[in-house]
Protein backbone atom coordinates (compact mmCIF):
# COMPACT_ATOMS: atom_id res chain seq x y z
CA UNK A 1 0.00 0.00 0.00
CA UNK A 2 1.40 3.37 -1.09
CA UNK A 3 1.09 5.87 1.90
CA UNK A 4 0.25 9.45 1.62
CA UNK A 5 1.46 10.91 4.36
CA UNK A 6 -1.87 13.34 4.39
CA UNK A 7 -2.17 15.48 8.04
CA UNK A 8 -5.20 13.46 9.40
CA UNK A 9 -2.90 9.97 8.30
CA UNK A 10 0.09 11.52 10.31
CA UNK A 11 -1.59 12.99 13.38
CA UNK A 12 -3.01 8.96 13.59
CA UNK A 13 0.39 7.70 13.32
CA UNK A 14 1.39 9.68 15.77
CA UNK A 15 -1.30 9.38 17.97
CA UNK A 16 -1.04 5.72 18.01
CA UNK A 17 3.22 6.59 18.87
CA UNK A 18 2.18 8.75 21.94
CA UNK A 19 -0.45 6.95 23.32
CA UNK A 20 0.95 5.77 26.65
CA UNK A 21 1.88 9.28 27.89
CA UNK A 22 -0.30 11.77 29.39
CA UNK A 23 -0.45 14.64 26.79
CA UNK A 24 -3.49 17.38 25.76
CA UNK A 25 -3.46 15.52 21.89
CA UNK A 26 -5.38 18.33 20.52
CA UNK A 27 -2.20 20.57 21.28
CA UNK A 28 -0.14 18.19 19.77
CA UNK A 29 -1.86 17.81 16.69
CA UNK A 30 -2.13 21.57 16.81
CA UNK A 31 1.61 21.38 16.20
CA UNK A 32 1.81 19.64 14.04
CA UNK A 33 -0.96 21.47 11.42
CA UNK A 34 1.72 24.17 11.87
CA UNK A 35 4.86 21.82 11.06
CA UNK A 36 3.01 20.34 8.17
CA UNK A 37 1.84 23.50 6.83
CA UNK A 38 5.22 25.21 6.84
CA UNK A 39 6.86 22.02 5.26
CA UNK A 40 4.50 21.64 2.45
CA UNK A 41 6.48 21.13 -0.25
CA UNK A 42 9.79 20.07 1.04
CA UNK A 43 11.12 16.19 0.68
CA UNK A 44 13.56 14.04 2.26
CA UNK A 45 17.22 13.22 0.21
CA UNK A 46 16.46 9.60 -1.21
CA UNK A 47 18.96 7.89 -2.92
CA UNK A 48 16.19 6.87 -5.79
CA UNK A 49 15.48 10.31 -6.51
CA UNK A 50 12.12 11.84 -7.47
CA UNK A 51 10.75 7.85 -7.97
CA UNK A 52 10.48 8.09 -4.21
CA UNK A 53 9.57 11.65 -2.93
CA UNK A 54 8.93 11.33 0.76
CA UNK A 55 7.67 14.61 2.37
CA UNK A 56 9.99 16.37 4.42
CA UNK A 57 7.20 16.41 7.44
CA UNK A 58 7.82 12.60 8.20
CA UNK A 59 11.39 13.64 9.76
CA UNK A 60 9.89 15.82 12.89
CA UNK A 61 6.84 13.49 13.24
CA UNK A 62 9.49 10.91 13.45
CA UNK A 63 11.95 12.79 15.78
CA UNK A 64 8.95 13.22 17.88
CA UNK A 65 8.25 9.15 18.20
CA UNK A 66 11.57 8.91 18.87
CA UNK A 67 11.37 11.21 21.94
CA UNK A 68 8.05 9.45 23.00
CA UNK A 69 9.72 5.45 22.92
CA UNK A 70 12.90 6.76 24.67
CA UNK A 71 11.36 9.02 27.41
CA UNK A 72 10.95 6.81 30.36
CA UNK A 73 15.06 6.72 29.83
CA UNK A 74 15.30 10.52 30.73
CA UNK A 75 14.71 12.36 33.58
CA UNK A 76 13.85 16.19 32.34
CA UNK A 77 12.64 19.21 33.57
CA UNK A 78 10.40 20.29 30.71
CA UNK A 79 7.29 18.08 30.13
CA UNK A 80 6.67 16.06 27.58
CA UNK A 81 4.44 18.20 25.17
CA UNK A 82 6.83 20.69 25.13
CA UNK A 83 9.41 18.23 24.05
CA UNK A 84 7.07 16.61 21.44
CA UNK A 85 6.27 20.47 20.22
CA UNK A 86 10.29 21.37 19.74
CA UNK A 87 10.55 17.89 17.82
CA UNK A 88 7.54 18.85 15.59
CA UNK A 89 8.76 21.88 14.95
CA UNK A 90 13.09 21.51 15.29
CA UNK A 91 14.01 22.68 11.53
CA UNK A 92 10.65 25.52 11.40
CA UNK A 93 13.42 28.05 12.19
CA UNK A 94 15.76 26.74 9.91
CA UNK A 95 14.10 25.94 6.87
CA UNK A 96 11.17 28.06 6.31
CA UNK A 97 10.10 31.25 7.17
CA UNK A 98 7.95 31.03 10.17
CA UNK A 99 9.10 33.96 12.74
CA UNK A 100 10.45 33.02 16.74
CA UNK A 101 7.09 35.08 17.48
CA UNK A 102 4.52 32.88 15.37
CA UNK A 103 6.46 29.68 16.77
CA UNK A 104 6.31 30.93 20.23
CA UNK A 105 2.24 31.45 20.22
CA UNK A 106 2.03 27.38 17.91
CA UNK A 107 3.96 25.66 20.53
CA UNK A 108 4.92 27.57 23.88
CA UNK A 109 7.70 30.47 24.42
CA UNK A 110 9.60 27.52 26.10
CA UNK A 111 9.41 25.14 23.16
CA UNK A 112 10.67 28.32 20.59
CA UNK A 113 13.00 28.69 22.81
CA UNK A 114 14.63 25.38 22.43
CA UNK A 115 13.96 25.53 18.97
CA UNK A 116 16.31 28.52 18.58
CA UNK A 117 18.74 27.08 20.68
CA UNK A 118 18.98 23.76 18.00
CA UNK A 119 18.62 25.86 15.19
CA UNK A 120 22.29 26.83 13.30
CA UNK A 121 23.18 30.38 13.36
CA UNK A 122 23.62 32.57 10.18
CA UNK A 123 26.87 31.75 8.84
CA UNK A 124 27.94 35.99 9.00
CA UNK A 125 30.41 36.33 11.91
CA UNK A 126 31.74 32.84 12.05
CA UNK A 127 35.94 32.42 9.93
CA UNK A 128 34.73 29.56 8.59
CA UNK A 129 32.02 26.65 8.63
CA UNK A 130 33.73 24.65 11.58
CA UNK A 131 33.70 27.32 13.83
CA UNK A 132 30.12 28.26 12.69
CA UNK A 133 29.50 24.27 13.97
CA UNK A 134 31.93 24.44 17.17
CA UNK A 135 29.50 27.70 18.02
CA UNK A 136 26.40 25.63 17.55
CA UNK A 137 27.14 22.28 19.39
CA UNK A 138 28.28 24.31 22.56
CA UNK A 139 25.18 26.25 22.59
CA UNK A 140 23.32 22.81 22.70
CA UNK A 141 25.72 21.24 24.65
CA UNK A 142 25.21 24.49 27.23
CA UNK A 143 21.27 24.90 27.00
CA UNK A 144 20.07 21.68 29.36
CA UNK A 145 19.57 18.49 29.25
CA UNK A 146 16.00 19.21 26.95
CA UNK A 147 17.64 20.26 23.81
CA UNK A 148 20.73 17.64 24.00
CA UNK A 149 17.77 14.72 23.88
CA UNK A 150 16.02 16.32 21.04
CA UNK A 151 19.20 16.78 19.03
CA UNK A 152 20.08 13.35 19.88
CA UNK A 153 16.46 12.15 18.80
CA UNK A 154 16.78 14.01 15.61
CA UNK A 155 20.17 12.32 15.07
CA UNK A 156 18.60 9.31 15.47
CA UNK A 157 16.00 9.26 13.36
CA UNK A 158 18.30 10.35 10.31
CA UNK A 159 20.67 7.83 11.15
CA UNK A 160 17.48 5.44 10.86
CA UNK A 161 17.14 4.49 7.02
CA UNK A 162 20.93 4.29 6.12
CA UNK A 163 19.23 2.23 2.79
CA UNK A 164 17.55 4.98 1.58
CA UNK A 165 20.03 7.78 2.08
CA UNK A 166 22.63 9.16 -0.97
CA UNK A 167 25.87 7.89 0.08
CA UNK A 168 27.27 11.28 0.68
CA UNK A 169 24.78 12.18 2.73
CA UNK A 170 24.95 8.93 4.88
CA UNK A 171 28.69 9.31 5.52
CA UNK A 172 28.24 12.76 6.68
CA UNK A 173 25.81 11.69 8.85
CA UNK A 174 27.44 9.13 10.50
CA UNK A 175 30.78 11.65 10.84
CA UNK A 176 28.60 13.77 12.58
CA UNK A 177 26.83 11.10 14.34
CA UNK A 178 30.23 10.37 16.20
CA UNK A 179 31.98 13.41 16.11
CA UNK A 180 29.53 15.67 17.48
CA UNK A 181 26.77 13.63 18.66
CA UNK A 182 27.60 11.17 20.62
CA UNK A 183 29.54 12.95 23.41
CA UNK A 184 26.03 14.70 24.24
CA UNK A 185 24.63 11.21 25.48
CA UNK A 186 26.95 11.83 28.26
CA UNK A 187 24.57 13.61 30.73
CA UNK A 188 22.97 12.95 34.31
CA UNK A 189 19.91 13.23 32.95
CA UNK A 190 19.96 10.49 30.44
CA UNK A 191 20.10 6.75 31.32
CA UNK A 192 22.88 4.31 29.31
CA UNK A 193 19.85 2.84 27.15
CA UNK A 194 20.28 6.86 25.07
CA UNK A 195 23.79 5.96 24.60
CA UNK A 196 23.36 2.28 23.80
CA UNK A 197 20.54 2.90 21.31
CA UNK A 198 22.94 5.71 19.66
CA UNK A 199 25.82 3.60 19.02
CA UNK A 200 23.72 0.51 17.51
CA UNK A 201 22.47 3.48 15.28
CA UNK A 202 25.66 4.57 14.22
CA UNK A 203 26.97 0.84 13.71
CA UNK A 204 24.50 -0.11 11.88
CA UNK A 205 24.67 2.70 9.29
CA UNK A 206 28.26 2.04 9.15
CA UNK A 207 27.49 -1.58 8.24
CA UNK A 208 25.07 -0.73 5.52
CA UNK A 209 27.62 2.09 4.56
CA UNK A 210 29.94 -0.71 3.95
CA UNK A 211 27.68 -2.79 1.68
CA UNK A 212 26.57 -0.07 -0.43
CA UNK A 213 28.74 0.58 -3.63
CA UNK A 214 26.63 3.39 -4.83
CA UNK A 215 28.31 5.88 -6.92
CA UNK A 216 26.49 8.92 -9.05
CA UNK A 217 25.75 7.98 -12.20
CA UNK A 218 24.39 11.15 -12.95
CA UNK A 219 27.78 12.77 -12.90
CA UNK A 220 28.77 11.07 -15.98
CA UNK A 221 26.17 13.71 -18.04
CA UNK A 222 25.61 17.70 -17.56
CA UNK A 223 22.57 16.76 -17.45
CA UNK A 224 22.22 14.10 -15.23
CA UNK A 225 24.40 15.91 -12.37
CA UNK A 226 21.71 18.81 -12.58
CA UNK A 227 19.06 16.57 -12.60
CA UNK A 228 20.58 15.50 -9.16
CA UNK A 229 20.68 18.66 -8.02
CA UNK A 230 17.08 19.43 -8.54
CA UNK A 231 16.16 16.25 -6.52
CA UNK A 232 18.88 17.32 -3.86
CA UNK A 233 17.94 20.92 -3.75
CA UNK A 234 13.86 19.11 -3.10
CA UNK A 235 14.72 18.24 0.34
CA UNK A 236 15.68 20.60 3.33
CA UNK A 237 17.54 23.88 2.13
CA UNK A 238 20.86 23.71 1.64
CA UNK A 239 23.16 25.64 3.25
CA UNK A 240 26.88 26.34 1.82
CA UNK A 241 28.08 23.70 3.47
CA UNK A 242 26.09 21.17 2.28
CA UNK A 243 25.89 22.35 -1.72
CA UNK A 244 30.09 21.85 -0.86
CA UNK A 245 30.01 18.54 -0.05
CA UNK A 246 27.32 17.85 -3.25
CA UNK A 247 29.96 19.49 -5.26
CA UNK A 248 32.96 17.33 -3.91
CA UNK A 249 31.06 14.10 -5.32
CA UNK A 250 32.06 15.31 -8.49
CA UNK A 251 34.98 13.48 -9.59
CA UNK A 252 38.08 15.27 -9.71
CA UNK A 253 37.29 17.78 -7.93
CA UNK A 254 38.66 18.72 -4.34
CA UNK A 255 38.40 21.28 -1.89
CA UNK A 256 41.36 23.89 -1.22
CA UNK A 257 40.04 27.20 0.39
CA UNK A 258 36.47 28.49 1.49
CA UNK A 259 36.46 32.23 2.24
CA UNK A 260 37.71 35.71 0.26
CA UNK A 261 39.75 35.79 -2.62
CA UNK A 262 41.82 38.15 -0.90
CA UNK A 263 42.09 35.45 2.02
CA UNK A 264 43.29 32.84 -0.42
CA UNK A 265 45.48 35.30 -1.72
CA UNK A 266 47.55 35.25 1.62
CA UNK A 267 46.72 32.13 2.84
CA UNK A 268 47.09 30.36 0.37
CA UNK A 269 48.59 31.65 -3.26
CA UNK A 270 51.10 33.19 -2.08
CA UNK A 271 52.70 29.67 -0.88
CA UNK A 272 52.27 28.53 -4.40
CA UNK A 273 54.33 31.10 -6.20
CA UNK A 274 57.92 31.58 -6.72
CA UNK A 275 59.88 34.30 -4.72
CA UNK A 276 59.78 36.14 -7.69
CA UNK A 277 56.49 36.07 -8.48
CA UNK A 278 55.03 37.11 -5.01
CA UNK A 279 54.94 40.85 -5.47
CA UNK A 280 52.62 40.32 -8.26
CA UNK A 281 49.96 37.78 -6.11
CA UNK A 282 47.20 40.25 -6.20
CA UNK A 283 47.47 40.07 -10.54
CA UNK A 284 46.88 36.07 -10.03
CA UNK A 285 43.72 36.92 -8.26
CA UNK A 286 42.56 39.29 -10.53
CA UNK A 287 43.01 36.54 -13.30
CA UNK A 288 41.24 34.41 -11.13
CA UNK A 289 38.17 36.95 -10.59
CA UNK A 290 38.17 37.76 -14.09
CA UNK A 291 38.10 34.07 -15.47
CA UNK A 292 36.49 31.76 -12.92
CA UNK A 293 39.84 29.62 -12.92
CA UNK A 294 43.61 29.71 -12.73
CA UNK A 295 45.58 27.32 -14.34
CA UNK A 296 48.88 26.48 -12.28
CA UNK A 297 51.27 26.73 -14.74
CA UNK A 298 53.14 28.72 -16.77
CA UNK A 299 55.55 31.62 -14.93
CA UNK A 300 55.26 32.36 -10.81
CA UNK A 301 54.34 29.08 -10.24
CA UNK A 302 56.79 26.83 -9.29
CA UNK A 303 57.43 23.57 -10.90
CA UNK A 304 57.81 21.56 -7.93
CA UNK A 305 54.85 23.05 -6.12
CA UNK A 306 52.65 21.65 -9.20
CA UNK A 307 54.22 18.54 -9.35
CA UNK A 308 53.16 18.03 -5.52
CA UNK A 309 49.66 19.26 -6.18
CA UNK A 310 46.93 16.69 -7.04
CA UNK A 311 44.87 19.49 -9.77
CA UNK A 312 46.43 22.02 -12.50
CA UNK A 313 43.76 24.44 -11.96
CA UNK A 314 41.44 26.60 -9.24
CA UNK A 315 37.97 26.96 -10.18
CA UNK A 316 36.58 30.31 -8.45
CA UNK A 317 32.50 29.36 -7.03
CA UNK A 318 30.58 31.83 -5.25
CA UNK A 319 28.41 30.70 -3.20
CA UNK A 320 25.08 31.91 -4.29
CA UNK A 321 24.17 35.09 -6.70
CA UNK A 322 26.44 38.28 -7.57
CA UNK A 323 27.15 40.70 -5.17
CA UNK A 324 28.50 44.60 -5.69
CA UNK A 325 32.07 43.88 -3.35
CA UNK A 326 33.47 40.74 -4.88
CA UNK A 327 36.67 40.92 -2.98
CA UNK A 328 34.57 40.72 -0.03
CA UNK A 329 32.07 37.72 -1.50
CA UNK A 330 32.77 34.35 0.34
CA UNK A 331 33.80 31.94 -2.48
CA UNK A 332 35.02 27.75 -2.75
CA UNK A 333 38.28 27.43 -4.06
CA UNK A 334 38.46 23.76 -5.72
CA UNK A 335 41.02 21.99 -7.10
CA UNK A 336 40.19 20.36 -10.87
CA UNK A 337 42.29 17.48 -11.89
CA UNK A 338 41.23 17.63 -15.84
CA UNK A 339 41.46 13.97 -15.91
CA UNK A 340 39.24 13.00 -13.38
CA UNK A 341 36.79 15.28 -13.80
CA UNK A 342 34.07 15.24 -16.20
CA UNK A 343 34.22 16.06 -19.85
CA UNK A 344 30.93 19.04 -19.00
CA UNK A 345 33.05 20.06 -15.87
CA UNK A 346 33.34 23.95 -16.24
CA UNK A 347 33.05 27.06 -14.34
CA UNK A 348 29.93 27.98 -15.92
CA UNK A 349 28.14 24.52 -15.66
CA UNK A 350 29.41 24.21 -12.15
CA UNK A 351 27.61 27.66 -11.15
CA UNK A 352 24.40 26.73 -12.95
CA UNK A 353 24.54 23.75 -9.91
CA UNK A 354 25.57 26.03 -7.28
CA UNK A 355 21.70 28.09 -8.76
CA UNK A 356 20.10 25.12 -8.16
CA UNK A 357 21.46 24.07 -5.13
CA UNK A 358 20.90 27.13 -3.50
CA UNK A 359 17.46 28.17 -4.71
CA UNK A 360 15.49 27.26 -2.19
CA UNK A 361 18.00 29.39 0.31
CA UNK A 362 17.66 32.21 -1.66
CA UNK A 363 13.99 32.02 -1.73
CA UNK A 364 14.20 31.73 2.41
CA UNK A 365 16.50 34.97 2.59
CA UNK A 366 13.98 36.63 0.26
CA UNK A 367 11.01 35.72 2.47
CA UNK A 368 12.94 36.57 5.54
CA UNK A 369 14.29 40.12 4.12
CA UNK A 370 10.53 40.84 3.29
CA UNK A 371 9.60 40.42 6.82
CA UNK A 372 12.47 42.09 8.24
CA UNK A 373 11.57 45.00 5.83
CA UNK A 374 8.04 45.33 6.93
CA UNK A 375 9.28 45.40 10.82
CA UNK A 376 11.87 47.98 10.03
CA UNK A 377 8.86 49.70 8.22
CA UNK A 378 7.19 49.64 11.34
CA UNK A 379 9.41 50.83 13.59
CA UNK A 380 10.80 53.53 12.15
CA UNK A 381 14.15 52.47 12.57
CA UNK A 382 16.33 53.86 10.26
CA UNK A 383 18.45 50.72 9.09
CA UNK A 384 18.77 48.41 6.11
CA UNK A 385 16.41 45.37 6.33
CA UNK A 386 19.29 43.34 5.20
CA UNK A 387 21.60 44.59 7.76
CA UNK A 388 18.60 44.02 10.35
CA UNK A 389 18.56 40.25 9.15
CA UNK A 390 21.97 39.68 9.25
CA UNK A 391 21.74 40.58 12.94
CA UNK A 392 18.65 38.66 13.64
CA UNK A 393 17.08 41.61 15.35
CA UNK A 394 13.33 40.73 16.49
CA UNK A 395 10.87 43.52 15.94
CA UNK A 396 10.82 44.35 19.44
CA UNK A 397 14.48 45.16 19.57
CA UNK A 398 13.81 47.00 16.54
CA UNK A 399 10.92 49.37 18.11
CA UNK A 400 13.10 49.74 21.33
CA UNK A 401 16.32 51.25 19.72
CA UNK A 402 14.47 53.27 17.49
CA UNK A 403 12.89 54.95 20.59
CA UNK A 404 16.44 55.45 21.88
CA UNK A 405 17.97 57.00 19.09
CA UNK A 406 14.69 59.32 19.28
CA UNK A 407 15.30 60.05 23.19
CA UNK A 408 18.70 60.52 22.02
CA UNK A 409 18.44 63.10 19.45
CA UNK A 410 16.29 64.70 22.49
CA UNK A 411 18.72 64.94 25.06
CA UNK A 412 21.78 65.69 22.93
CA UNK A 413 21.80 69.48 23.02
CA UNK A 414 21.60 69.77 26.53
CA UNK A 415 24.37 67.76 26.90
CA UNK A 416 26.61 69.24 24.81
CA UNK A 417 25.40 72.69 26.47
CA UNK A 418 26.53 71.55 29.68
CA UNK A 419 29.85 70.04 28.10
CA UNK A 420 30.62 73.54 27.00
CA UNK A 421 30.04 74.77 30.59
CA UNK A 422 32.61 72.85 31.85
CA UNK A 423 34.96 74.08 28.97
CA UNK A 424 34.44 77.73 30.11
CA UNK A 425 36.01 76.89 33.18
CA UNK A 426 38.97 76.01 31.57
CA UNK A 427 39.88 79.06 29.87
CA UNK A 428 43.41 79.39 31.62
CA UNK A 429 44.33 75.92 30.12
CA UNK A 430 43.11 77.20 26.52
CA UNK A 431 39.52 75.40 26.69
CA UNK A 432 37.71 72.90 24.12
CA UNK A 433 39.96 73.01 21.10
CA UNK A 434 37.67 70.64 19.57
CA UNK A 435 34.42 69.22 20.10
CA UNK A 436 32.50 66.45 17.80
CA UNK A 437 29.36 64.77 18.42
CA UNK A 438 27.33 61.55 16.94
CA UNK A 439 23.94 59.88 17.70
CA UNK A 440 25.20 56.08 16.97
CA UNK A 441 22.87 54.92 13.77
CA UNK A 442 21.13 52.14 13.97
CA UNK A 443 23.33 49.65 12.24
CA UNK A 444 26.38 50.32 14.35
CA UNK A 445 24.05 49.98 17.49
CA UNK A 446 22.55 46.76 16.14
CA UNK A 447 25.99 45.67 15.23
CA UNK A 448 27.36 46.28 18.96
CA UNK A 449 24.25 45.01 20.68
CA UNK A 450 24.67 41.13 18.58
CA UNK A 451 28.37 40.96 19.06
CA UNK A 452 28.97 41.96 22.65
CA UNK A 453 25.45 42.59 24.53
CA UNK A 454 23.11 39.40 23.00
CA UNK A 455 21.23 42.10 21.96
CA UNK A 456 19.98 43.54 24.95
CA UNK A 457 19.40 46.86 24.10
CA UNK A 458 19.63 48.65 27.20
CA UNK A 459 23.20 47.26 27.84
CA UNK A 460 24.28 49.94 24.66
CA UNK A 461 26.80 51.84 26.95
CA UNK A 462 27.27 55.08 24.29
CA UNK A 463 24.09 55.65 22.50
CA UNK A 464 25.31 59.52 22.12
CA UNK A 465 29.00 60.06 22.01
CA UNK A 466 31.24 63.32 22.25
CA UNK A 467 34.78 63.64 21.57
CA UNK A 468 36.92 66.76 23.71
CA UNK A 469 40.29 67.46 22.53
CA UNK A 470 41.90 69.50 24.93
CA UNK A 471 45.74 70.98 25.20
CA UNK A 472 47.34 68.66 27.75
CA UNK A 473 46.89 66.07 30.51
CA UNK A 474 46.65 68.80 33.03
CA UNK A 475 43.74 70.26 31.43
CA UNK A 476 42.03 66.74 30.86
CA UNK A 477 42.73 66.88 34.72
CA UNK A 478 40.82 69.70 35.26
CA UNK A 479 38.28 69.34 32.99
CA UNK A 480 37.63 66.01 34.82
CA UNK A 481 37.95 67.53 38.36
CA UNK A 482 34.81 69.48 37.04
CA UNK A 483 32.85 67.02 35.63
CA UNK A 484 33.04 65.25 39.17
CA UNK A 485 32.04 67.92 41.29
CA UNK A 486 29.12 68.71 38.82
CA UNK A 487 27.68 64.76 38.98
CA UNK A 488 28.14 65.16 42.85
CA UNK A 489 26.17 68.30 43.09
CA UNK A 490 22.14 68.01 42.96
CA UNK A 491 21.46 71.21 42.26
CA UNK A 492 24.20 71.30 38.98
CA UNK A 493 22.32 71.68 35.29
CA UNK A 494 23.79 68.05 34.95
CA UNK A 495 20.98 66.54 37.71
CA UNK A 496 18.33 69.07 37.53
CA UNK A 497 18.00 69.99 33.73
CA UNK A 498 19.25 65.96 32.75
CA UNK A 499 18.94 63.99 35.43
CA UNK A 500 21.69 61.98 35.84
CA UNK A 501 21.06 58.17 36.85
CA UNK A 502 21.99 56.58 40.16
CA UNK A 503 25.40 56.07 40.26
CA UNK A 504 26.67 57.73 36.76
CA UNK A 505 29.82 59.53 36.27
CA UNK A 506 32.40 56.86 35.47
CA UNK A 507 35.62 57.95 34.59
CA UNK A 508 37.96 55.02 32.96
CA UNK A 509 41.57 56.14 31.55
CA UNK A 510 42.42 54.08 28.68
CA UNK A 511 45.49 53.20 27.76
CA UNK A 512 45.09 50.32 25.67
CA UNK A 513 48.51 47.78 24.44
CA UNK A 514 47.65 49.37 21.26
CA UNK A 515 48.77 52.53 21.63
CA UNK A 516 45.22 54.43 22.32
CA UNK A 517 44.95 57.21 25.36
CA UNK A 518 42.46 59.12 26.49
CA UNK A 519 40.39 59.16 29.21
CA UNK A 520 36.51 58.33 29.00
CA UNK A 521 33.36 59.59 30.95
CA UNK A 522 30.56 57.47 30.91
CA UNK A 523 27.17 58.42 32.50
CA UNK A 524 23.59 58.00 31.73
CA UNK A 525 20.75 60.34 31.85
CA UNK A 526 17.04 60.03 31.81
CA UNK A 527 14.68 61.02 29.06
CA UNK A 528 11.34 61.95 28.29
CA UNK A 529 10.51 58.99 26.69
CA UNK A 530 9.19 56.85 29.47
CA UNK A 531 9.43 53.48 27.37
CA UNK A 532 13.27 53.63 26.88
CA UNK A 533 14.53 54.60 30.77
CA UNK A 534 17.77 56.39 30.08
CA UNK A 535 20.09 57.22 27.55
CA UNK A 536 23.79 56.56 27.63
CA UNK A 537 26.30 58.81 26.99
CA UNK A 538 30.11 58.21 26.47
CA UNK A 539 32.59 61.62 26.22
CA UNK A 540 35.87 61.11 25.08
CA UNK A 541 38.83 63.32 26.36
CA UNK A 542 41.96 63.24 24.66
CA UNK A 543 44.93 65.63 24.37
CA UNK A 544 46.15 67.29 21.17
CA UNK A 545 48.49 64.38 20.87
CA UNK A 546 46.33 61.63 21.82
CA UNK A 547 44.06 62.53 19.19
CA UNK A 548 46.41 63.10 16.32
CA UNK A 549 47.73 59.42 17.12
CA UNK A 550 43.91 58.21 17.38
CA UNK A 551 43.49 59.71 13.94
CA UNK A 552 46.26 58.92 12.57
CA UNK A 553 45.73 55.17 13.71
CA UNK A 554 42.57 54.71 12.51
CA UNK A 555 43.71 56.37 8.76
CA UNK A 556 46.30 53.52 8.47
CA UNK A 557 44.91 50.57 10.44
CA UNK A 558 40.64 50.81 8.67
CA UNK A 559 40.73 52.41 5.80
CA UNK A 560 40.71 50.47 2.01
CA UNK A 561 44.52 50.74 1.71
CA UNK A 562 45.42 49.84 5.07
CA UNK A 563 47.12 47.11 5.85
CA UNK A 564 47.51 45.37 8.92
CA UNK A 565 51.09 43.62 9.90
CA UNK A 566 53.40 43.30 12.73
CA UNK A 567 55.73 46.16 11.62
CA UNK A 568 52.59 48.57 11.18
CA UNK A 569 51.04 48.14 14.74
CA UNK A 570 54.73 48.25 16.32
CA UNK A 571 55.69 51.52 14.67
CA UNK A 572 52.16 52.67 16.09
CA UNK A 573 53.09 51.67 19.51
CA UNK A 574 56.81 54.17 18.84
CA UNK A 575 54.64 56.79 17.66
CA UNK A 576 51.97 56.24 21.00
CA UNK A 577 55.32 56.45 23.13
CA UNK A 578 56.30 59.49 20.99
CA UNK A 579 52.82 61.04 21.45
CA UNK A 580 53.40 60.45 25.40
CA UNK A 581 56.85 61.64 25.22
CA UNK A 582 55.13 64.65 23.82
CA UNK A 583 52.32 65.54 26.26
CA UNK A 584 54.54 65.83 29.17
CA UNK A 585 57.35 67.96 27.71
CA UNK A 586 54.12 70.17 26.57
CA UNK A 587 53.06 70.06 30.59
CA UNK A 588 56.57 71.22 31.64
CA UNK A 589 56.03 73.53 28.87
CA UNK A 590 52.58 75.11 30.40
CA UNK A 591 54.00 75.01 34.33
Amino acid sequence: MTLTYSLNWLKSDLRKAVADLNIDHNRIDNVLEVAYRYHDGQFREHKDGATKRVPYITHPVGVSKICAELWPHVNLEDGIEDILAVALTHDLLEDTSISIQELGTATSPRAAELVRVLTKPVSTGFTDRSARNRAFLSVIANAGASAKFVKLCDALHNLSRPDSMPTSLLKKTIRKAKRDYLPLTIEPHFSTEIRNRFESAIKKAENSLVLSSERIPENKTLEGFLGYCVDRASGKVLEEHDILDILLEIPGLSMVHEGTVLGFEKAVLSDWLDPKARNRSGQFSERLLENGELVLTGNGFTREMVQKLNFQKIVLLPFEGPVRDLLQRQYFFLGCDSAKCPPWTSVPCLRAAIAILSERQRERSAKELENYSEWVATSGLEIDPRAAAELRMTPEKMEHLARLIDAATIEVGAILAAVEMIGRGLDSMGGILLREHRIKDAKSAATKLARRFDGDVRALDDTIGIRVVLLNEKAVARFVALFQTQCADSTSVWNVDMGLTANSGEVLPINSVSGYRATHLRFRVKNALESVGDVACEIQLRTVFQDAWARIAHEVQYKPTGRGSRILNRNLKNLSQMCDDADQLLDNLMT
